[in-house]
């Protein structure tokens, strides 16, 4: 997510095309400017500057290896559920990590 004076574009790492807000004018952020043509050239400028800063691809990776180890933690915790009067159930990953 980028903001620029009125403007706000974010962007998730997926097919979904970017959304703009003109914050000014709907601050409630009800009539998506991304897919309009007129503001093309200021949709390109505020995803360059967000690529600039963002790597989507890299940070799908580390959600991925992320999610891998809470994973092996978790099914560590179920296999041994060490007991320990400060210890919580051991929930499933899927359960604690959200991407």
């Amino acid at each position: 997510m980028i903001r620029q004076g009125p403007w706000k574009l974010y962007k998730y790492h997926d097919d979904t095309p970017p959304a703009l807000f003109n914050l000014a004018d709907d601050p409630g952020e009800w009539n998506d400017l991304g897919s309009d043509s007129a503001y093309a050239d200021l949709r390109q400028n505020l995803l360059d500057q967000l690529y600039a800063d963002w790597d989507p691809e890299q940070v799908a990776q580390c959600s991925a290896e992320l999610m891998r180890d809470m994973q092996v933690l978790t099914t560590w915790g179920q296999a041994v559920q060490p007991l320990h009067e400060d210890t919580l159930p051991v929930e499933d990953a899927e359960d604690v990590v959200r991407c």
